[in-house]
């Protein structure tokens, strides 16, 4: 494993990648739940109107569907760069279960909410009970590495390097395109480049034009950080702004070089995770962005119809 005395650095190492394959379960539970409530919703009718077409049922499977959307687009995009990139990961992967947990986390609260008494039934009631055991699921490994505030925290301290790369560090487009065109072959992982500081370097967010609403985010929040004390709590409530700054712009780069992609390439797939991140990012109820996130359902929809999974990798389910 390593000389004595590198047995807590090979641990911390290690945690990242654990940290990004424990965004699988959270995907699975989500795509389940989600999935549960459209059997109900679609068959539930409220007088001559079905359920999933009610107003705040819709809105809030409209949440659920770009929540789980933008965290599979940010789990995928961490799971190709791992490949290129794993001297980042000590960042990378600690902002993408940070943010596939907490939009899991939303999503199936959303779910919770359409389906009402039914979602607390232990052996009734949309799969026939299984929706109590997917929530327990869930919650299990959102902190299955480490808390959700441990997990910020292991990366605050580096958001001032950070801050100071998106301005002095051009990422790689090669590199770029190579993490997030699907079709792009894959390095093999290489478990030795893996580091305890991503050293101010982020392909993410460097590569992204310096023109937008996430630039603008990001170079708010870089004067936040530069004004932030050290010993509070400013830099983890930054990092975890950080966190979902940092998926939507992995989304904006999977939508540019993947427009031939079934879910990627749908019309307003972008302006949908977009609306859902960006109000995460910016702390505002993200159901004032409804007519925006629609679009995520009508996706998820045709995806349901079609019984294929919730995913920019639409696969076919048995």
């Amino acid at each position: 494993m390593g000389r004595q005395g590198e047995a807590l650095e090979a641990a911390v190492k290690a945690q990242q990648v654990v940290r990004l394959m424990s965004t699988a379960g959270s995907l699975g539970c989500a795509d389940t739940a989600l999935r549960l409530t459209l059997d109900f919703a679609t068959e539930r009718r409220i007088g001559r109107t079905a359920l999933v077409e009610s107003p705040y049922p819709r809105r809030e499977l409209a949440i659920a569907s770009a929540a789980l959307l933008a965290a599979d687009a940010v789990a995928l995009a961490a799971a190709r760069g791992i490949h290129v990139a794993p001297e980042q990961f000590s960042v990378w992967g600690c902002a993408a279960k940070h943010v596939v947990a907490e939009a899991v986390e939303d999503a199936m609260g959303r779910c919770a909410t359409v389906l009402a008494t039914r979602s607390v039934l232990r052996t009734e009631g949309p799969g026939g009970g299984i929706f109590q055991k997917l929530q327990r699921d869930a919650a299990l490994v959102r902190v299955v590495d480490t808390s959700t505030v441990a997990n910020l925290r292991s990366f605050a301290g580096q958001l001032p390097a950070l801050m100071r790369g998106l301005n002095g560090i051009d990422a790689d487009p090669r590199a770029v395109r190579e993490v997030f065109d699907l079709q792009a072959e894959l390095p093999p992982f290489e478990l030795g480049r893996l580091d305890l500081n991503a050293r101010g370097r982020d392909l993410v967010t460097a590569g992204l034009p310096d023109t937008g609403p996430i630039h603008r985010h990001l170079a708010d929040l870089s004067v936040q950080v530069s004004t932030a004390d050290p010993k509070g709590n400013e830099l983890v409530d930054l990092a975890e702004r950080f966190a979902w700054l940092h998926a939507a712009a992995a989304c904006l780069h999977l939508w540019v070089v993947n427009r031939e992609n079934e879910v990627l390439g749908r019309p307003d797939w972008l302006t949908a995770v977009l609306a859902y991140l960006l109000s995460r990012a910016e702390g505002t109820p993200v159901r004032r962005r409804e007519a925006e996130l629609l679009p995520a359902l009508a996706t998820v929809r045709d995806l349901y119809g079609r019984g294929r999974l919730f995913s920019a990798v639409p696969v076919q389910l048995i």
